[in-house]
């Protein structure tokens, strides 16, 4: 990842309430949830465990990208499974 900025983890609590999305940063004690529903084969998702049966998740995580010039919010990162290998 680029060093010219500070990453930070967010959480878009009622993220599906265009009003009341608004991006809040991550607890330091209870961290960033990384879950893999069904186990191999499926990518990993920051998401709550609640979440991952609902089409309807109460938070959505992302990450975000501050430099001096520009905010850049990636929402809903994913890690594919059998990623990068070498």
């Amino acid at each position: 990842m680029p060093g010219a900025g500070q990453w930070s983890a967010i959480r878009v609590r009622e993220a599906t309430v265009p009003d009341k999305a608004l991006p809040e940063a991550i607890d330091r004690d209870h961290g960033l949830p990384l879950v893999r529903q069904n186990g191999a084969g499926q990518p990993y998702r920051f998401a709550d465990p609640r979440d991952l049966l609902t089409s309807v998740p109460e938070a959505e995580y992302g990450l975000l990208l501050a430099t001096p010039a520009h905010r850049l919010l990636f929402r809903e990162p994913r890690i594919e499974a059998g990623g990068l290998k070498r």
